[in-house]
């Protein structure tokens, strides 16, 4: 019996553990299920504790490798902490890095084949446009897989590996715009970058940074009118770099029912990435309409602190045969003559 509860633990459907003066008191069926190692009169362990010693009343916490919701009951001698792991999915981490690195292997080995198939049909017109089409699709399925694996390691421990370094962000954007508007261009879009800033000191990460500024871009084109160009920004305001999109919404796009996803609509993984790495560098990610024709996507970071030391940069596993990574991430934006190897 719970001592202030007057219940059996076995009444709750979650991990119960009754705890007084730091020692197990109590557990349930599913506890010992989930944590064979708890049982009276062990003392609870320090992960645990640190859970009754929180401020909080319930919470999120990762144990043993796993995820779980907890909370907690006060009672008059002793305490109640109650703990419920997170539903598991279909697939696990280890699962999932099979499933990767499976799908990685084989589009390599079509990657081969399609390239020996290319050599021998002696460029044939009608070859060329078709390979050129299959290396189209063959990146959005690349982007598919890196977005993939971005948010599988966002809920490992070790998570994304962040390396900020002090960085001039004019010259930053003013490179990502060169590097992307010729692209879109080809594509009939325009990206235009404007600011009255000669230099900005941020601290921030530049692969994260370049990754975050093509899903903002991709966003802004597909909602966008042909030939209409998309505002590209940066101001200093407050000690911080705001980096502002500003497009226009496509009539197609306000008179949609988005219960339907449109042709051209992503596989919903974008938002998650860029809320994550503009929390990575501390700064804040917001969207507003500017007007009922108009939207405004604003990403603002912290002009402080600048890294004090080099940090130390590991080579990139390269994982993305060769194609480079505008190419990967406008993917599903670009012309497929550009696909041309």
């Amino acid at each position: 019996m719970s001592e202030f509860f007057n219940v059996s633990l076995e009444t709750f459907p979650d991990c119960a553990i009754e705890v007084s003066n730091g020692v197990i008191v109590g557990v349930n069926s599913h506890t010992k299920q989930e944590f064979p190692s708890l049982h009276p009169p062990c003392p609870l362990p320090s992960p645990l504790s640190a859970l009754l010693e929180s401020k909080e009343p319930s919470g999120t916490a990762f144990l043993n490798g796993h995820s779980y919701t907890w909370g907690k009951i006060t009672g008059h001698t002793s305490l109640l902490l109650l703990i419920r792991p997170f539903p598991l999915s279909s697939l696990n981490d280890e699962q999932i890095s099979g499933l990767l690195h499976q799908t990685r292997s084989c589009m390599q080995e079509i990657l081969l084949e399609l390239q020996t198939l290319t050599a021998e049909c002696d460029n044939a017109p009608a070859v060329v446009e078709c390979v050129e089409h299959i290396n189209k699709n063959y990146c959005r399925a690349l982007r598919l897989l890196s977005n993939t694996q971005f948010l599988q390691q966002m809920g490992q421990p070790s998570g994304i590996i962040y390396h900020p370094i002090a960085m001039d962000a004019v010259a930053f954007c003013r490179q990502f715009t060169s590097e992307t508007a010729g692209l879109l261009k080809l594509a009939g879009y325009e990206l235009q970058f404007d600011t009255t800033l000669s230099s900005l000191l941020m601290p921030g990460d530049p692969a994260l940074l370049r990754k975050l500024f093509y899903t903002l871009v991709s966003n802004a084109v597909k909602a966008t009118p042909p030939s209409v160009p998309v505002q590209f920004t940066l101001e200093k305001q407050q000690g911080r770099g705001v980096f502002t999109f500003l497009n226009e919404i496509a009539p197609s796009r306000l008179a949609c029912s988005r219960k339907l996803p449109l042709p051209d609509d992503g596989a919903g993984m974008g938002l998650s990435i860029a809320q994550h790495i503009v929390s990575l560098h501390k700064g804040t990610l917001l969207w507003d309409t500017q007007s009922e024709h108009h939207y405004r996507t604003v990403a603002s970071f912290p002009l402080s602190p600048m890294p004090k030391s080099l940090t130390v940069h590991t080579p990139k596993l390269e994982q993305d045969f060769g194609f480079s990574p505008a190419l990967i991430e406008l993917s599903d934006l670009l012309p497929s003559f550009l696909y041309h190897v």
